[in-house]
């Protein structure tokens, strides 16, 4: 499984520009209210406001993962940005990411949700890829990396 393959244009925000990882997440779960994967777009608004530190999983040096097990969605998807700056984790931070990743799956989704989880950490793991998604200026450019 690769991460290009769990992506779709309208679910890709590039040039992602946030000012903190919340702010960020709460712009990729718009994408996905805008694609028509979520059963409950309120309950996705509110989830995502609420995300607790455990949620988030670091993933290399440039990147983090937000993973969400949620009724909020159909069925298990993914969202991806990337932004020109790093996003730090709260207003102020010194320290951010470049790449986020929104995983939201339904409880009933256990097995695929953990093949995404890992696939994406392998992903995002990989120098090249890292520097494809970072290179990228637009959702198209996203689609065209090698992983």
């Amino acid at each position: 499984m690769k991460l290009v393959e769990l992506l779709a244009v309208e679910r890709v925000v590039a040039p992602l520009d946030s000012p903190t990882l919340a702010d960020a997440a709460r712009r990729l779960a718009e994408a996905v209210i805008a694609s028509d994967r979520a059963r409950d777009a309120d309950s996705l608004r509110r989830l995502v406001g609420e995300i607790r530190p455990r949620e988030i999983v670091p993933v290399g040096s440039q990147g983090c993962m937000i993973q969400l097990r949620t009724d909020a969605v159909s069925r298990l998807t993914v969202a991806l940005g990337v932004a020109p700056k790093p996003v730090p984790r709260k207003a102020g931070g010194t320290k951010g990411v470049r790449v986020v990743v929104l995983v939201l799956a339904p409880p009933k989704e256990a097995s695929a949700y953990l093949q995404v989880v890992s696939a994406v950490g392998r992903a995002l793991g990989r120098r090249d890829t890292v520097s494809a998604l970072l290179a990228a200026q637009k959702p198209a450019d996203v689609l065209a990396s090698p992983e």
